[in-house]
């Protein structure tokens, strides 16, 4: 026996099962919705010729004044940087002339005039002695070294060369044949830093400094892991971290707040985002356009933030950024995508999207096999535009291809975490024992 159309007032009996909308629909009603996909086709293929259009129109020439504006606002930033260094030292040099030139000067003239009197009332009277000339004397010696400290040491200039290096500018592309990534050559570590007691370690680089909390300091380490540098944190436990290059600075953010780090000036900053709901924030990704922020909540939002002002731009919301029984586990983007690990609720399950930055649109969707614990999973971007996913849940890292295939599944024998890339060949990973340095 047939059913009845599901179409709602509809009193026809059903013909098909209609795949746009799972239901059991008449004739009429599968045909309306056959040219309703057909109408989609029309939006689709304008967004693929304008993608045709825009990658005609772009030339090496492009690419590499890119390359070039970003190689030359790092050299402007270096003279400016020395620029104001030299400014302020100006400064002080000024300051410290004002506050005690004059008063070393005046002492000095005080023993000069006294000498200088003394030896004129012998000079009138003729009556020196042999010892009163050799005090004399002792004293005009002692008059001239003050001069010659007062002229070339009052004050000294101790100038540390400037530590820059072929390595201080490292020329990256996900591009260049030839590199590439294989989880299965990861090798064992090179180099172990261990954070006993640690639970989850956030880390990033800019590709000279490596940066992590541990336990109340903020560190940093070079790219072999020798501890550079640290200060104190004082601001909670750490949930995410990225670098933006054209703020050169990490921003770094905790359960309630957002940070920036200067890794020149060892200087952290509040940008004034804070929690808005009682939902913590989840992660964060930068680009070179914008800073991506969600929370740890169903129906995640996204929101979208100028890296310079730090002011909000847009926010994308469910079912744009994914349905409201969903969260986003962790994210990570590119200048031209954005890598999304979802968690449904009601299916208990993960899957891994790429989006469109542009307009947010589905490029591929991977369905994950992991199991819902309290560890968040970590995400990398690998080179050819492959991901790489960290699950701390089963301890393995999954490798995906460009296009959402699940490329290889390496099972690891502790808890991973997180994972950078530094280099064309080395990656760094966190994991619950500490951070591990690797070739492949």
């Amino acid at each position: 026996m047939s059913q009845q159309c599901e179409i709602e007032s509809c009193k026809k009996q059903s013909s098909a099962l209609c795949h746009h909308c799972k239901k059991n629909v008449c004739l009429k009603h599968l045909n309306e919705h056959a040219e309703t996909i057909n109408k989609e086709l029309y939006p689709l293929a304008d967004q693929v010729n304008n993608l045709l259009d825009k990658l005609s129109q772009l030339t090496p020439e492009y690419v590499k004044e890119q390359s070039s504006e970003q190689l030359e606002k790092w050299r402007r930033d270096c003279y400016r940087l020395i620029d104001q260094l030299y400014e302020e030292k100006l400064q002080e040099i000024e300051k410290i002339v004002q506050q005690n030139f004059a008063k070393s000067k005046n002492e000095q003239l005080k023993v000069i005039r006294n000498l200088q009197n003394e030896i004129g009332e012998l000079i009138r009277d003729k009556d020196a002695t042999y010892n009163q000339i050799e005090q004399m004397t002792d004293t005009m010696k002692d008059a001239e070294r003050n001069l010659v400290d007062l002229q070339s040491k009052f004050m000294r200039i101790q100038a540390q060369p400037l530590n820059i290096s072929k390595d201080s500018v490292r020329i990256l592309s996900n591009m260049v044949s030839g590199i590439s990534f294989d989880i299965s050559k990861l090798g064992i570590p090179i180099k172990t830093i261990n954070f006993q007691g640690t639970w989850y370690t956030p880390i990033a680089t800019n590709n000279k400094y490596i940066v992590v909390q541990h336990q109340s300091d903020l560190c940093l380490y070079d790219l072999q892991l020798n501890l550079v540098n640290k200060m104190q944190w004082k601001y909670g436990q750490v949930t995410d971290i990225c670098y933006q290059s054209m703020i050169n600075a990490f921003f770094i953010l905790t359960k309630d707040s957002l940070y920036t780090f200067d890794t020149i000036k060892m200087d952290i900053k509040n940008t004034v985002i804070t929690v808005k709901t009682y939902h913590d924030f989840c992660c964060i990704s930068c680009n070179d356009a914008a800073l991506y922020l969600c929370y740890r909540k169903y129906g995640t939002p996204i929101e979208v933030y100028d890296t310079r002002s730090v002011k909000l731009l847009e926010q994308w919301s469910p079912p744009q950024s994914c349905a409201k029984d969903e969260w986003l586990d962790k994210m990570q983007c590119t200048n031209v995508n954005l890598c999304l690990i979802i968690y449904n609720k009601t299916r208990q399950d993960y899957r891994l999207e790429l989006r469109h930055l542009t307009v947010m649109n589905l490029l591929w969707t991977l369905n994950l096999t992991i199991k819902s614990t309290a560890y968040q999973c970590g995400l990398c971007v690998l080179p050819r535009n492959e991901w790489l996913l960290l699950d701390p849940n089963g301890s393995n890292l999954l490798q995906v291809t460009s296009d959402g295939k699940l490329k290889e599944t390496v099972r690891l024998e502790d808890k991973p975490y997180y994972a950078i890339l530094i280099g064309n060949n080395c990656a760094v990973m966190s994991n619950k024992s500490g951070i591990t340095l690797h070739n492949y």
